[in-house]
């Protein structure tokens, strides 16, 4: 019995779970008491990969400490990377060879069938690229029309439904290895800061031929605390998402920035218009989003060098997404 157990897993997919977590001790040992319950499909041989991305290795007890109950059927592996850099923090997780990825945030916390539905929508595809849903777990105090908006979700798109490379993140998605060890891509240390390093990714390997798909069964949840669950917080959010894309557009992709800034407002107009008329706070909201979403693209094309610097991430910051 021993040598049949051994046998299947030596053939079986190898699969990282990989996190990188900045400063969130709590939020992580509830994402990874919620990694342990996941159901590990057949076939797939698990280990998680943690990087603790703060200078002063905050992570450090939590890893400790529930290192022993992971074990070595689903090996926890603990990384310290000292320089604030979401995008090399994430390379550090992806350099030891893999057959497949699994990306969370160290804010989120994972139902138990995420994975079977992550590889069932691989299987059925055969994409490259698998995006999650990812719902706000919210606190009491937020605003009841706020929580019910889908404002603060990350969705994705209906079943098994391609996606351009700006409907993509890394927040519960699911990567085929083999375009980081035998193709050699690797997230843009330019974005470290700002933010935007995973879609600036999937946008190069969607233009090499990868395919990405949603999985909207494929659910996790992220908790957001009262300062990231307003709308304050989420115009920032959009603002440096609307900078992101113009950055990572290629010149064939790259629309007039003054006609796209002009579009975005005219939306903007639109769903504000609709929200006087019909009294809707939340049309209200998506307006100031995506007059927020249209600003932030035309600071990148006004003031590209500012626009690189400009931190959402590291020490003094607070993360946008």
């Amino acid at each position: 019995m021993s040598s049949s157990r051994d046998e299947t897993t030596r053939h079986a997919r190898h699969l990282a779970i990989c996190i990188g977590t900045f400063r969130r001790p709590e939020m992580l040992r509830a994402l990874l008491e919620s990694v342990r319950r996941m159901t590990i499909p057949e076939g797939i041989r698990a280990e998680v990969r943690v990087v603790d991305n703060d200078p002063e290795a905050s992570a450090a007890p939590v890893l400790k400490d529930l290192s022993p109950i992971f074990g070595a059927e689903m090996p926890l592996i603990a990384m310290h990377v000292p320089v604030s850099n979401i995008a090399r923090a994430r390379n550090a997780a992806i350099e030891r060879p893999s057959d497949l990825v699994l990306f969370l945030d160290d804010d989120e916390t994972t139902e138990p069938d995420l994975l079977v539905e992550m590889l069932a929508a691989r299987e059925r595809t055969g994409a490259d690229v698998v995006i999650g849903m990812v719902r706000a777990r919210l606190a009491s105090s937020t605003p009841r029309w706020l929580a019910e908006s889908g404002l603060l979700d990350h969705p994705t798109g209906t079943r098994d439904e391609v996606l351009d490379w700006a409907g993509t993140r890394c927040g519960c998605t699911f990567v085929d290895a083999s375009w980081f060890h035998e193709r050699g891509f690797r997230f843009d240390e330019a974005f470290g800061r700002s933010g935007g390093e995973d879609v600036d990714l999937f946008a190069r390997m969607l233009r090499a031929g990868a395919l990405a798909v949603s999985a909207p069964d494929a659910v996790s949840w992220e908790t957001l605390p009262p300062r990231r669950a307003n709308l304050g917080a989420l115009a920032r959010r959009y603002w440096h998402s609307g900078a992101s894309y113009a950055r990572i557009e290629q010149p064939e992709e790259r629309r007039n920035p003054v006609l796209r800034f002009g579009f975005r407002l005219l939306k903007a107009a639109g769903h504000g218009l609709r929200g006087v008329v019909r009294a809707r706070r939340v049309d209200l909201a998506r307006a100031l989003l995506t007059a927020s979403l249209a600003c932030g693209g035309l600071q990148a094309w006004l003031f590209p060098e500012k626009s690189a610097r400009a931190e959402a991430y590291g020490p003094g910051k607070r993360a946008v997404a």
